[in-house]
């Protein structure tokens, strides 16, 4: 009976603190490119969340690619 009780209080200790460590985030990323279609290496990328009016900036890799990670759930402008 011990160990079903000390099983169970580990057990409702450790939910809360799942449940604080559970986050909720999203990655944008992406390729500019010019009008012939060619990547842009050393772009400024600019992301605002509509809501808050946060902002990041990036540079696109040599391939033209650009990451956002860690990103609040919301919508953006790039």
């Amino acid at each position: 009976m011990k160990s079903r009780t000390a099983s169970l209080l580990i057990f409702l200790l450790s939910v809360p603190l799942s449940l604080a460590v559970a986050q909720t985030t999203g990655t944008i990323s992406g390729t500019v490119t010019d009008a012939t279609s060619a990547t842009v290496p050393g772009a400024k990328v600019v992301i605002r969340n509509v809501a808050s009016g946060d902002q990041r900036e990036v540079s696109t890799s040599a391939t033209g690619q650009y990451t956002f990670p860690l990103l609040p759930p919301g919508n953006y402008e790039i």
